[in-house]
Protein backbone atom coordinates (compact mmCIF):
# COMPACT_ATOMS: atom_id res chain seq x y z
CA UNK A 1 0.00 0.00 0.00
CA UNK A 2 2.85 2.37 0.72
CA UNK A 3 4.10 2.05 -2.86
CA UNK A 4 0.64 2.85 -4.19
CA UNK A 5 0.32 5.87 -1.92
CA UNK A 6 3.75 7.20 -2.96
CA UNK A 7 2.89 6.87 -6.65
CA UNK A 8 -0.48 8.53 -6.25
CA UNK A 9 0.96 11.40 -4.22
CA UNK A 10 3.23 12.28 -7.16
CA UNK A 11 0.19 12.88 -9.39
CA UNK A 12 -2.96 13.08 -7.25
CA UNK A 13 -5.05 14.48 -10.10
CA UNK A 14 -4.54 11.45 -12.30
CA UNK A 15 -7.52 9.17 -12.88
CA UNK A 16 -6.01 6.34 -10.84
CA UNK A 17 -7.35 2.82 -11.33
CA UNK A 18 -6.44 -0.27 -9.32
CA UNK A 19 -5.59 -2.21 -12.48
CA UNK A 20 -3.07 0.44 -13.54
CA UNK A 21 -1.36 0.42 -10.15
CA UNK A 22 -1.26 -3.37 -10.14
CA UNK A 23 0.32 -3.46 -13.60
CA UNK A 24 2.93 -0.84 -12.72
CA UNK A 25 3.77 -2.71 -9.51
CA UNK A 26 3.89 -6.04 -11.36
CA UNK A 27 1.18 -7.69 -9.26
CA UNK A 28 -2.21 -9.08 -10.14
CA UNK A 29 -5.12 -6.69 -9.57
CA UNK A 30 -6.70 -9.22 -7.19
CA UNK A 31 -3.46 -9.35 -5.17
CA UNK A 32 -3.50 -5.59 -4.79
CA UNK A 33 -7.14 -5.76 -3.75
CA UNK A 34 -6.26 -8.34 -1.07
CA UNK A 35 -3.50 -6.09 0.29
CA UNK A 36 -6.02 -3.29 0.75
CA UNK A 37 -8.55 -5.69 2.25
CA UNK A 38 -6.08 -7.03 4.82
CA UNK A 39 -5.42 -3.46 5.90
CA UNK A 40 -9.15 -2.80 6.22
CA UNK A 41 -9.01 -0.28 3.41
CA UNK A 42 -10.20 0.18 -0.14
CA UNK A 43 -8.42 1.58 -3.14
CA UNK A 44 -10.78 4.56 -3.32
CA UNK A 45 -10.48 5.33 0.40
CA UNK A 46 -6.69 5.29 0.17
CA UNK A 47 -6.74 7.50 -2.91
CA UNK A 48 -8.94 9.98 -1.06
CA UNK A 49 -6.53 9.89 1.89
CA UNK A 50 -3.62 10.65 -0.43
CA UNK A 51 -5.48 13.55 -2.01
CA UNK A 52 -6.39 14.98 1.39
CA UNK A 53 -2.78 14.63 2.55
CA UNK A 54 -1.63 16.55 -0.53
CA UNK A 55 -4.24 19.23 0.17
CA UNK A 56 -3.04 19.57 3.78
CA UNK A 57 0.56 20.02 2.64
CA UNK A 58 -0.49 22.69 0.15
CA UNK A 59 -2.59 24.51 2.74
CA UNK A 60 0.29 24.51 5.21
CA UNK A 61 3.08 25.38 2.80
CA UNK A 62 1.49 27.73 0.27
CA UNK A 63 -0.86 30.63 0.01
CA UNK A 64 -2.71 29.11 -2.91
CA UNK A 65 -6.45 29.77 -3.02
CA UNK A 66 -8.71 26.81 -2.20
CA UNK A 67 -9.77 26.26 -5.82
CA UNK A 68 -6.13 25.85 -6.90
CA UNK A 69 -5.43 23.53 -3.99
CA UNK A 70 -8.45 21.44 -4.95
CA UNK A 71 -7.24 21.13 -8.54
CA UNK A 72 -3.64 20.36 -7.56
CA UNK A 73 -4.74 17.69 -5.08
CA UNK A 74 -7.03 15.95 -7.58
CA UNK A 75 -10.47 17.07 -6.45
CA UNK A 76 -13.22 17.86 -8.94
CA UNK A 77 -13.65 21.36 -7.51
CA UNK A 78 -13.37 23.47 -4.38
CA UNK A 79 -16.72 22.29 -2.88
CA UNK A 80 -15.65 18.66 -3.33
CA UNK A 81 -12.43 19.35 -1.43
CA UNK A 82 -14.32 21.19 1.30
CA UNK A 83 -16.84 18.35 1.79
CA UNK A 84 -14.18 15.66 1.99
CA UNK A 85 -11.89 17.80 4.16
CA UNK A 86 -14.67 18.47 6.65
CA UNK A 87 -15.56 14.77 6.76
CA UNK A 88 -11.99 13.83 7.67
CA UNK A 89 -10.82 16.77 9.78
CA UNK A 90 -14.04 18.27 11.13
CA UNK A 91 -13.36 21.69 9.65
CA UNK A 92 -13.01 23.38 6.29
CA UNK A 93 -9.69 23.97 4.53
CA UNK A 94 -10.07 27.69 5.28
CA UNK A 95 -10.58 27.00 8.99
CA UNK A 96 -7.61 24.63 8.96
CA UNK A 97 -5.41 27.28 7.34
CA UNK A 98 -6.49 29.92 9.86
CA UNK A 99 -5.36 27.65 12.72
CA UNK A 100 -1.76 27.38 11.60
Amino acid sequence: MAAVRRREALDPGRAWRPADDAAELAVAPRSLQRVFGRAGATFQAELMAVRLDVAVRLIRRTGLPPAEIAAAAGFADHPHLTRRFRERFGRTPQEFRAER
